[in-house]
């Protein structure tokens, strides 16, 4: 289990949040959620950990109903969301945390590289809990 200083992750850690509009990825019929202005850098967060996990549970389904296009789209998106954990890290003010975070992060998208380009989803397990793992002690600072 992660043992994090939530107070220093959540006061130092979190660079302001711009939401775009628009996105790189689209499917058709796909639920988008709404952010409300009021939402807090910590609650987008957790967003992000949720969504990364949803669509890591998508390409594991994928995979089992052989949708090769499908599964390797939604470890696409899991890369992107992993990505914008990267770049919500303040790296100037987090001192070795957000170094920590940011290897980890790293490394998560090594995997998903890997898991694309073996067409394999065996490792979206261990992702997965890094994430759940990761969000849970987000969500603790609430």
């Amino acid at each position: 289990m992660l043992k994090l200083d939530l107070k220093v992750l959540y006061n130092e850690l979190l660079q302001p949040v711009i939401i775009m509009t628009g996105t790189a990825h689209k499917e058709p019929k796909e639920r988008h959620t709404m952010v409300s202005t009021s939402t807090t850098p910590l609650e987008l967060l957790v967003m992000l950990y949720d969504g990364a996990i949803d669509v890591l549970n998508k390409a594991e389904f994928h995979e089992r109903n052989k949708d090769e296009k499908r599964m390797l789209y939604y470890i696409s998106r899991a890369m992107s969301i992993v990505e914008e954990l990267i770049n919500s890290l303040n790296m100037d003010g987090g001192g070795q945390i957000a170094h920590n975070l940011q290897n980890l992060y790293v490394y998560i998208l090594k995997e998903l590289t890997l898991i694309s380009a073996k067409r394999d989803c065996k490792g979206v397990e261990n992702i997965r809990k890094i994430l759940t793992e990761l969000r849970a002690a987000w969500k603790q600072i609430r």
